[in-house]
């Protein structure tokens, strides 16, 4: 399976298909841009913010690096119920170009223990 190295993690390729059909195209045009610092944000039961909003991000990728469920939201405080995604422990998220938003992005997990790694492509 491919895999790719991520701030020293390493992690698996999925194809993304669309049911049964062939594989959805997608278009890898990479755009130059720069990273700016990875952060760490401490996991925490109630509501924080991963990321603030940013018009000119190009990309951002989040790093569930904590033993517990987070949920992603673009509404202050996040809870379950407003998230867009939940994030299993150890899964990353990864969003370019195609998928980009400027929102900022909030979590909570569904206990404290951990910490997400948030870089944000600029």
């Amino acid at each position: 399976m491919p895999q790719i190295s991520i701030n020293g993690e390493t992690f698996d390729v999925f194809i993304v298909r669309n049911g049964e059909a062939e594989p959805i195209p997608m278009i890898m045009d990479v755009a130059p841009r720069s990273v700016t610092t990875t952060v760490s944000v401490a996991s925490s039961a109630s509501s924080v913010q991963l990321v603030a909003e940013n018009t000119d991000r190009k990309g951002i990728s989040i790093y569930n690096k904590s033993t517990n469920a987070v949920y992603l939201s673009y509404a202050n405080p996040a809870t379950a119920a407003n998230s867009f995604m939940q994030m299993q422990p150890g899964s990353l998220l990864m969003l370019d170009q195609q998928l980009m938003v400027s929102n900022a992005i909030f979590a909570i997990w569904t206990a404290a223990n951990g910490s997400a790694q948030v870089t944000e492509y600029i």
